[in-house]
């Protein structure tokens, strides 16, 4: 009889402790899911960062690149005193995926722009004032997504004023 009652509570604590490992196993097991999960979410979020860090690059370069050749067509046009080119090519430009707005800066006033109702505006009324001391190719991001981009217009011995390219998503 007494022989009976050990082999019970032998088999009562196998039970336990199967039920003790299973338990244990199960929290185990959760918290390495939750672990996975957490590493695989700061992944993604890691590679979403890398790739819209990269496409941003992609288009700051881009839009430098644009920025050359623009500089020197304005300022031909400048010093031709055709502004309905300028005007003609800004509106162009403006129709293109991703360009927002694109006005020239001359003597502190827009002179030319997409957005008509700015023209004859002092430019500091819109953007800041620190845009018409850049004397290079110049890209600002004041808010997310939407970027402008500053393009100095040089002559041979001075600033002719400046373009502003608003542009983003």
């Amino acid at each position: 009889m007494e022989s009976k009652k050990i082999c019970y509570i032998v088999i009562l604590i196998l039970i336990l402790c199967i039920v003790g490992v299973y338990f244990y196993g199960s929290i185990k097991l959760n918290s390495f899911k939750k672990a996975q999960e957490l590493a695989f979410s700061n992944k993604i979020a890691q590679m979403n960062a890398n790739f819209e860090a990269s496409q941003k690059a992609k288009t700051d370069s881009l839009m430098k690149s644009v920025a050359v050749p623009l500089s020197y067509f304005v300022k031909n046009a400048i010093e031709s005193n055709n502004n309905q080119i300028i005007n003609e090519c800004f509106n162009e430009l403006v129709r293109q995926k991703g360009f927002k707005d694109i006005n020239l800066v001359r003597d502190g006033k827009i002179t030319v722009g997409t957005n008509k109702k700015f023209e004859g505006e002092k430019f500091d009324k819109i953007y800041p004032e620190d845009f018409a001391k850049y004397k290079e190719i110049t890209i600002k991001q004041l808010q997310p997504g939407l970027s402008y981009l500053i393009v100095p217009i040089m002559s041979t011995n001075s600033q002719l004023g400046f373009v502003v390219i608003t542009f983003g998503e």
